[in-house]
This record gives C-alpha cells, structure tokens and sequence, in this order.
C-alpha cells in the first residue's frame, strides 16, 4: 500500500553546516552572502586595529574551507543518496498513478517529485536543502522521514565540525593577538567574529590594470599586461628567461588537501601524509629537492604540470613573510585515488652581496671544528657546498675575504650563529652545540586517568617540539606500575597483549601504557609514540596534548593511577635566511 498523508505545516530545518554560528546552533541557509568589497574590509565585518585579510588569514580561511569539504563530503554523499531514493519512489508513483488515470495520485506524487528536485539543485549548489512551509496533508509522513534522515545526517557530522572551527579559531586568534601587539579581545568579542568571518566570502583582490587600447600610450610606471601562462604552467608570478627545476612534488590522495611545503634553505628530500578528517583515508606525498633554493637568493617561481598527473592549485608562493612555505591545494577529483604532482621552477632575480656592497677579490682558508662533528655549514644563508655536495665539520672552506654571515647546524642541537664573521687569513671557527634537549621548558603532569588533556602549550606549524617524560604511573586493571615507555611484552605482562579487545591500544603496534602526544583536537592529528622521549616537527599547529596508550573509553581509565612529569621543549621554527 502507498503511504497516507496529512496537512503539515513545516519549520525550515536547521543548517546544521552553516558557518557564521556556534556549531549546534540554529543558523538560517537564506542570509544573503556577503558581498566581497574590492578592498581587505567586507561591510559589517571589521574589527578596529587588525586586518582579516592578510594573506595569513586568506591562507587559513581557504584550509578552512578546503578540510570543510572533506568533512562534510560524507554527509552531502548520504544526503544525495536519500533524495535519488525518494526521487526514484515519487516517480515511480507517478507513473503507477497515471496508468490507472488517478489524477489526484498524479498531483501528490508530483508534488514530491519537484520538491526532491529543488533540493538536489539546492544540494549541490550550497551543501544542504530546505523544507517547503506548507505541505499537503498526503505528504505528511514522507516528508518527516526525509527530515528525520537529514537530521540525523546532519546530527553525526556536528561533532566533528566544532573541533575543526576550534583548531582554526587557534590560528585565527594567534594571528589577530599579532597584529595587535601580542594581545587580541577576549573569546566573547573575537568568536563571533571569528564564525561571521568563517562564512564571508573574502573581499576581492584588487584587479589587474586594464590593457590599454590599440595605439595608445601607456601611463608612466604601469606595469606591462599579464600574458598567457605558457603551455605546461599551472602558475608563475613573472616571466624570466631561463627557468631551473628545484623541487618535484607527487602525490597519491584520497581526498582534497590544501598543504604547506617548506621549500626556501631545504636540502633535503620531504615526505609527509593527510588524512581526511571524515573517511579517515590517508593521502602520500613526497617533495623532491632537486636543487636548494637559498634564502639569500631572491626568485620569481612557476608551477609546471608534470605529465600523467592531475595538476594542483596555488594557495601562494614562498616568501619570508610566510617562513619560506609554498601552499598548494590538491582540488576534488572525479575519482580517488589519485594522482597529483607538479614540478617547482624558479629563476633568480638578485643575490646579497658583500657588507661593502663589492664582490671581493681572492680566497681565503677557515678551519672550522664543532663537537659534535658533522655540523652543516651556511654562508650567507646558503649552504656551503664542495663539487655539489654538502661540506660537514671538521673541515675547510675557502671563503672570500671580508664580512660574512656564518651559521653552524647540527640536528638535534641548537644552531650557532657567527653574523658579520671576518673572513681572513688565520681566521678559524671552534664550537661546542648545546643539545636542544637540556634547553630550558616547561613541565608539565600527564595524567594517565585522563583522555587527551590539553598541557596549556600551543604549536605552530613547522616547530620542533621535545618531549622527555619522567617517572611513572598505572594503566589498566593489574595494578602494574610501568614507566613512560609502557609495559614490555614480556611473559610478565603478557595478560596487556593476548586479548586486544580485554586491553585495547589506541595505537596496536606501541605498548600498553606508553605516553602519546598529539597536536590539536581534530580526529585525523597524527598521534606520536613519545614513550621514553621523543623529539618531531609540528605539521599542523595548535595545541599540544598528552595521553596513555590505552584506549579513550572511560570505563577503562577508571583504574589508572599516578602522573608523569613531562618536560615539553619548544624550538620555534627559524624564518628563511634573508
């Protein structure tokens, strides 16, 4: 039998997915847009003595929107097979109805086929869809089902969007406390601003000049037009003569992925993963440096498609502003996975010459000794290099005479810098580095009844961060104290390793116990293994946060006993050489 159906007067649905409200709260899907003003200010979205719309903050916003995507592609996918499912049942009403010559049949089940219609091309132009306000009383049920489906769609991805805005939220206030002197407005003032300026379109660039008519003369100073990029080029910032390839970036992904590449004062090869915050899939990538671009070296740079892969999209390019990262965005595909690349090229403008501002005549020897050996060596914010290979201590250089800038690098331990060092006969360097370990940090208790507490400390991306535990604590039911490292596999505590489902891991191949770091509370932050102490770079800033390796259900913390000490060192990271 066909459904029954009765009058019904319906509220519009919530839109669970729109930016600009508290996640959870209401939000109407018919605000008008925001329309883009051609300067860095939008009408009604402003906040006196910050700009939120530099290019920091452009970068952040179009993340945003880019791990938006990803988050909610699950949803949009359920919310489309829900209305192809009732579209298919409409119309096959429809078409019942009309062999028997049921013209009211015709009109009901009409009537749902134009709604299903209008809310598949709401569907895909702005990721969600409305209830009509009157019904009729035949299509009571049906549509109560639609809306029951849709809320709970709508109910599941709620969780998961709070955590993204509060990470981005992170960025948006550390960047606004910078413009304005290290102090920005308390969270009452700044997070409303913060969800208006998650859901504004950002304000325009302002547009190239216009070409000027055949036979006319240009202005004085007016920049020549922009040309087609030539074939093979995704993106280029200015035309040069001869172009050199310095980095080759492929890529498998899974899903849409804006990501940070450091590429100025980088020698060495780069891999890294993404992980969509919704399918949990994870997405390889691998940077090839093949030639470094020295910070004390100034380039115009150019994206080239790299054959058989799909080619990226420019965030922007690198500058010291933005610590030498090139931001690039991995765009949906029709098909995952899939295969991305591109191949970076540069050419150089200038070079930083000499104190005196004149290339110098001859050559001189410099010794140069550390403990520990194997130091790199960096003249002028370049990499000293001898038949192309990169020059370890103890050795020596042969260096022009006169004032130049020497840096001392050594992983692991803190960098010595020699600014304005006199190059000249009999000169030699000798240097002891200080393990980065035994810089000063701060201590802070992990708390093995606790799920992933906060330790009040917050990274950005590309810092290095030491964690080095100490002392000791319980986890699980046997009372067995163990050490940061967690418990061995040992015939001791075999009863941690038999049954997985009895003693369930967090992370299945580190042991039971072990402490875990990760940053921020987004679902696909990379857990790190600290156990005994642990030393990594921060991929994607916020807050750094500690746990045991034991599963995140309460039922099983209730046991735990005791804390760790943990002394957390943070090594900002360095800006390019200039």
């Amino acid at each position: 039998m066909h459904r029954i159906l009765a009058i019904l007067i319906a509220a519009a649905a919530p839109g669970a997915l729109a930016d600009g409200a508290e996640p959870g709260a209401p939000a109407s899907t018919n605000a008008p847009a925001a329309d883009a003003a051609s300067t860095n200010e939008v009408p009604g979205l402003s906040l006196p003595g910050a700009d939120l719309w530099t290019e920091a903050l452009r970068s952040a916003h179009d993340e945003y929107r880019t791990a938006k995507m990803s988050l909610t592609e699950g949803r949009t996918e359920q919310l489309r097979a829900l209305l192809d499912r009732y579209r298919q049942e409409a119309e096959a009403s429809y078409d019942e109805k009309r062999r028997f010559g049921n013209i009211k049949g015709m009109m009901i089940a009409k009537t749902l086929v134009d709604f299903v219609k209008q809310a598949q091309e709401s569907l895909a132009q702005t990721g969600d869809f409305e209830f009509p306000g009157y019904i009729r009383h035949e299509l009571r049920e049906t549509f109560e089902a639609i809306r029951r489906e849709k809320e709970k769609a709508d109910s599941d991805l709620a969780p998961r969007l709070g955590p993204l805005q509060d990470t981005f939220y992170a960025r948006f206030k550390a960047e606004i406390a910078g413009q304005m002197g290290g102090s920005a407005p308390a969270d009452e003032t700044l997070r409303p601003l913060f969800m208006t300026w998650l859901g504004t379109e950002p304000p325009a660039l302002p547009p190239p000049p216009p070409e000027p008519e055949p036979g006319a003369t240009p202005e004085p100073n007016a920049p020549p037009p922009a040309a087609a990029l030539p074939p093979g080029v995704i993106a280029q910032n200015a035309d040069a003569e001869q172009w050199e390839t310095f980095a080759r970036w492929t890529a498998r992904m899974s899903a849409p992925a804006a990501i940070f590449l450091p590429i100025i004062d980088q020698i060495e090869d780069q891999t890294g993963e993404t992980q969509d915050v919704f399918s949990g899939k994870k997405s390889e990538w691998k940077l090839e440096i093949v030639k470094p671009m020295p910070g004390s070296m100034k380039y115009v740079f150019r994206l080239k498609k790299i054959d058989d892969r799909t080619p990226v999209e420019l965030g922007h390019w690198p500058t010291k502003e933005n610590r030498g990262q090139l931001l690039i965005r991995a765009p949906l595909h029709e098909a995952y996975p899939a295969d991305f690349g591109f191949e970076l090229q540069g050419a150089v403008v200038s070079s930083v010459q000499t104190r005196s501002g004149t290339e110098p005549s001859g050559t001189v020897d410099v010794a140069v000794k550390t403990q520990p050996p194997g130091a790199r060596i960096f003249v002028g914010g370049t990499l000293f290099r001898e038949a192309g290979e990169p020059v370890k201590t103890p050795c020596t250089i042969r260096l022009p005479p006169g004032e130049t800038d020497i840096r001392l690098s050594l992983p692991e331990h803190v960098d010595k810098e020699f600014p304005a060092f006199d190059a000249k006969t009999g000169a030699a360097i000798e240097w002891t580095f200080q393990p980065e370990k035994d810089l000063p940090g701060k201590t802070v208790p992990a708390q093995s009844r606790k799920i992933w507490a906060s330790t009040g400390i917050t990274v950005k991306r590309g810092d290095r961060i030491w964690i080095l535990p100490s002392g000791q604590w319980t986890v699980g039911a046997r009372n067995d104290n163990c050490g940061p490292d967690g418990y061995p596999n040992t015939p001791q505590y075999a009863h941690y390793y038999k049954d997985p489902k009895a003693a369930p891991r967090q992370v299945p191949e580190a042991p039971y116990g072990a402490l875990l770091a990760k940053v921020g509370y987004l679902p696909s932050a990379k857990i790190v293994v600290v156990g005994a102490g642990r030393t990594f770079q921060v991929g994607s800033g916020g807050e750094l946060l500690l746990d045991a390796n034991e599963t995140a259900e309460d039922s099983f913390r209730r046991d735990n006993r005791g804390s760790l000490d943990v002394k957390v060192i943070v090594i900002p990271s360095a800006p390019p050489a200039k």
